[in-house]
Parts: C-alpha cells; sequence; structure tokens
C-alpha cells in the first residue's frame, strides 16, 4: 500500500474535496445548460417556410395565408391557424403543416383539379366532385364549359 492511501483523511479536508467536485460538476452542468439554451433559441425558430405541391396557387400566396414569419418560436406555433389560413386559397383542396426540425415549417398542399366551367352570371371552375372552387380568367378556359342554368 502506499504511504497516500494508508494516511487517514482529516474530516475538512474530505469534505473540501467533496465540495470542490460538487462545485465543479454543477459549473460543468450549469455551462452545458446555457449553451443548449443559446443554441435552442436560434434553432427553435423559424427559418423558413417551404411550400410543396402547388402548380396553381403561389408560394408567395401560401405563405402570406400561413402568416408564419421568420423568427417565430417554431415549438409554440399554432399548426391549426397555420393550416386554416393556408385553406382560405380557393384553389386548396387539402393541406396539411408540420415542422420540420431543426427551424423549417412544410406546408403540403393538395390543389383543386378544375375539369369543367361553370358559367352562370359569371365562368367558374368546377372540380371531380362539383365544387365550384376559384373564378375563371380569360387564359387558360380548355375545358368544357356547362351552360342553361336559371
Amino acid at each position: 500500500m502506499s504511504i497516500l492511501l494508508d494516511q487517514p483523511r482529516s474530516g475538512w479536508i474530505a469534505r473540501l474535496r467533496n465540495y470542490v467536485r460538487v462545485s465543479a460538476v454543477s459549473l460543468a452542468i450549469a455551462s452545458l445548460g446555457v449553451l443548449a439554451t443559446s443554441q435552442y433559441a436560434e434553432m427553435a425558430r423559424v427559418g423558413g417556410v417551404d411550400v410543396v405541391g402547388n402548380t396553381q396557387a403561389s408560394d408567395v400566396a401560401l405563405r402570406h395565408l400561413a402568416d408564419v414569419r421568420a423568427g417565430d418560436p417554431l415549438l409554440f406555433l399554432d399548426l391549426e391557424q397555420v393550416l386554416g389560413g393556408v385553406q382560405q386559397h380557393p384553389w386548396v383542396a387539402s393541406a396539411t403543416v408540420r415542422r420540420a426540425l431543426p427551424n423549417r415549417v412544410v406546408i403540403e398542399v393538395v390543389e383543386h383539379e378544375d375539369v369543367l366551367l361553370l358559367a352562370y352570371r359569371g365562368l367558374y371552375r368546377v372540380d371531380a366532385e362539383g365544387e365550384i372552387f376559384v373564378r375563371a380568367r380569360s387564359t387558360d378556359l380548355d375545358l368544357p364549359i356547362l351552360t342553361g342554368l336559371d
């Protein structure tokens, strides 16, 4: 046995060493907590919005309706409210909204597919389910037209 191991430790020196160890571990844990919090604050903010699946509805219009801004807190974002805004666009048949970590919001859109035009006090686009979803413009009107309604 070594001489150091055979010597009895005095009570206050052992306690002092324990306090130093506990203090060092506490300081290390606190430092990691501060580092994680600072990184979380940067990563947990919206860095951008990705819109997928749209052809008729513009990215700009869908982002505007989503009302998500860069820097908004990602984890506290109300996805139902974002979804409600996106679904207000007349071309959107359905949509889903999700968080894409570390800092993105992804909006997936399924658009109406127009199958005919309805001529009734104007010209409107109609999808396969018979839903009238948007007023037709004078461009891209190469669809059958339903007329004769009172």
